[in-house]
């Protein structure tokens, strides 16, 4: 596999996923908002990214759960339930 790191190979992403309204979707960008609709979906749309690598985007759409932790770091980790 081929990785590029030219400027030339970076761009703008901005991603908007429509889902079922009862599933999370995550991503490394931020969430911008979310578009109810009249079909029982959502349409969750992200903030754009600066220039990257297509490499470097991510989303996860699913029956996921999360626990998190205050201890002086915010953050969450996510699983599918059961694990």
């Amino acid at each position: 596999m081929i990785y590029l790191y030219e400027p030339i190979s970076k761009v703008t992403f901005e991603i908007s996923l429509q889902i079922k309204k009862y599933l999370p979707a995550l991503s490394n960008l931020r969430v911008k908002n979310i578009d109810k609709v009249d079909d029982g979906t959502k349409i969750v749309n992200f903030e754009s990214t600066m220039h990257i690598p297509a490499y470097l985007v991510a989303f996860v759409v699913g029956e996921i759960r999360f626990i998190k932790n205050f201890d002086g770091t915010r953050y969450r980790a996510y699983a599918i339930p059961g694990n």
